[in-house]
């Protein structure tokens, strides 16, 4: 089995899909400067992640320094679709400590994306903005999660970019910013997914968000990580240690940030807190479980709200199932907006060996390239899970850059992935063989 970090990461495994939140909160974080070349990364001695990097395209110096969604998600730049579902916003929020401007927003049916500008007030002290996303249609509140983050420099000299799971875990922004040289301004978006269906997907939705400004209780420090230099030229930071640290740093009535300005790993680390019980603290996100410890304290909250026009989601109506070779595929889920793919599948294996046994076992798995008829699938996040029947979970969200109906799952056979493509499946070119067994779903 190829042993690439990422393909292992995006990858990871787990029985039934049973995630905890210190499963959840070991998400593979990359920071990428832009003036680097693409090996200048972050290596995290994590030994499990849900995450794939997604690319921030880095803004030409000197345009205009008006980040919107379109700036964030250069990918859509074509999508005339989502163009036409932009919304303009431009409120300010200011409170003590900051001011906040939410640009604008777009929202695809299922997902909604906006774009922030966050200046620290001179001579205000050091803050914490933890955000949260509310929906709301009919009356009905509709839970979400934060599945991407985009940071970008004043100067445009510094980008992050992180794609998340969707398990509601996600860190906040400090001000001044962390990991960009203290910088007082900076450009910011955030992906926002809905875990329940609307009532009605054409209509209205109500959002809120409101951000939870905390400021420090201890000492900020940085995490004592390890700077090392590869020989491709990259340059990684590891902290092998961190549960262990953050613990005694919390008894010791400090905070430790990470080399890319997170608190994930302090939060995690935090003991649960007198009037909590496990369970309770379990399920905590990260804001509550950093004010809950007393590390930090809420001072004030900034709201800003709007209403995003409803789009049309088009679905699979009932299961498929195909085969390829010595596999049985079901596929129980595709969903398609104009921005957006989603899907679920089982895979099952007819030999002595389940899929299942195989996978944890270590032997190459089945994958998939998935094409559609105009523009491109560019992955967000994917996930095998193993069954207790044996079989393999596949899931995964992707970006469509137009507008789609019908989507092409070409099989990528066991071994078939190498060392130079396996970071990206739709990087791969498929053999003559496996786009014969290639099959087209289409969508209503």
């Amino acid at each position: 089995m190829n042993d690439n970090p990422i393909r292992r990461a995006v990858d990871t495994r787990l029985s039934g899909l049973a995630f905890t939140p210190q499963m959840q909160a070991d998400t593979l974080r990359r920071a990428r400067l832009c003036n680097q070349p693409p090996h200048m990364r972050r290596k995290l001695s994590y030994s499990l992640a849900f995450a794939l990097l997604a690319l921030l395209l880095a803004a030409t110096a000197g345009a205009a320094a008006y980040f919107g969604v379109l700036r964030f998600h250069a990918e859509q730049e074509s999508n005339a679709a989502y163009q036409q579902h932009i919304l303009p916003i431009g409120e300010r929020l200011t409170g003590s400590s900051t001011a906040i401007t939410v640009n604008d927003a777009v929202f695809d049916g299922s997902s909604l994306s906006f774009s922030l500008d966050i200046a620290h007030l001179p001579g205000a002290p050091e803050v914490y903005l933890y955000p949260r996303v509310t929906a709301m249609q009919a009356g009905q509140i509709i839970p979400t999660a934060v599945t991407g983050f985009q940071q970008v420099s004043e100067d445009e000299s510094y980008c992050l970019s992180a794609t998340l799971s969707g398990f509601g875990l996600y860190e906040g922004i400090f001000m001044p910013a962390r990991g960009i040289g203290k910088a007082e301004q900076g450009y910011y978006s955030l992906d926002v997914s809905l875990l329940e269906a609307l009532p009605h997907p054409e209509e209205p939705v109500q959002w809120s968000l409101t951000f939870d400004v905390l400021h420090p209780v201890f000492t900020l420090e940085d995490a004592p990580y390890t700077v090392t230099e590869e020989e491709d030229g990259g340059v990684s930071y590891t902290w092998n240690t961190a549960a262990e640290d953050c613990l005694n740093a919390y008894r010791e009535g400090r905070i430790l940030i990470d080399s890319v300005g997170f608190l994930m790993d302090y939060a995690f680390a935090l003991p649960v807190p007198d009037g909590m019980t496990a369970a309770q603290w379990e399920q905590a996100d990260l804001g509550t479980r950093l004010t809950a410890s007393g590390a930090f304290s809420l001072s004030e909250q900034l709201t800003a709200r709007f209403v995003t026009d409803g789009a049309p989601i088009a679905s699979i109506q009932s299961p498929q199932t195909f085969s390829v070779g010595d596999y049985t595929c079901t596929l129980s889920k595709l969903t398609l907006t104009f921005a957006r793919l989603e899907y679920e599948m089982t895979v099952t294996h007819s030999g002595d060996v389940s899929a299942a046994d195989a996978f944890e076992a270590g032997e190459p798995t089945l994958d998939f390239k998935l094409t559609v008829p105009d523009g491109q699938v560019l992955a967000q996040s994917t996930s095998i899970a193993t069954q207790t029947d044996g079989s393999l979970l596949f899931s995964g969200t992707y970006s469509l850059t137009q507008p789609a109906d019908s989507v092409t799952f070409t099989p990528i056979l066991p071994g078939h992935l190498t060392e130079e493509n396996d970071w990206m499946a739709e990087d791969y070119e498929p053999t003559e063989e496996e786009r014969k067994m290639a099959f087209t779903v289409k969508v209503q």
